[in-house]
């Protein structure tokens, strides 16, 4: 399998820079305009920032 380029995308920048009420979200809107694409990410970050960001069964993001 050939390696790829990209950015890593973890639970803590992704809530951050989603969430305008997250003490981080400054920080991470700044970072996110400084990454080069593609940021890649698992199901497991999109599963725990859903969870942190409120979102449950039913939930219409």
């Amino acid at each position: 399998m050939a390696a790829s380029n990209g950015i890593l995308l973890d639970t803590g920048p992704l809530v951050g820079f989603l969430d305008a009420s997250d003490q981080w979200h400054t920080w991470s809107a700044a970072r996110f305009g400084e990454l080069p694409s593609p940021m890649v990410t698992c199901e497991a970050v999109v599963s725990e920032a859903v969870y942190l960001l409120g979102g449950g069964a039913g939930a219409n993001f």
